[in-house]
């Protein structure tokens, strides 16, 4: 809005108490997503942020943190789930001393 109706992009941030130097041009936003990767390595997907971040990139992460509170949650409760376990051992990882 602001390079194609000056006017009316002043309006708006009086309105809404924006300082106009905030505005940032979409050419100088990006959006990356980090990914981790079975194998322990992390992969950098850059993200088309022409219409804003995608919503993905929030939902996945607010998916994979519900998932890992759930873990803990059960932790706490002392249920002990697959993915807890110690690898060499059918002993939950959290009972090994």
């Amino acid at each position: 809005m602001q390079l194609s109706d000056q006017h009316r992009f002043n309006t708006f941030c009086e309105q809404n108490q924006i300082q106009p130097g905030f505005y940032l041009h979409p050419s100088e936003v990006g959006a990356y997503f980090f990914r981790a990767n079975t194998d322990g390595s992390v992969s950098i997907d850059r993200q088309d942020a022409a219409n804003g971040i995608p919503f993905t990139t929030f939902s996945d992460i607010v998916m994979q943190q519900e998932r890992v509170d759930d873990q803990i949650e059960m932790l706490m409760e002392g249920v002990v789930m697959p993915s807890l376990m110690n690898p060499t051992s059918s002993v939950p990882a959290s009972s090994v001393h």
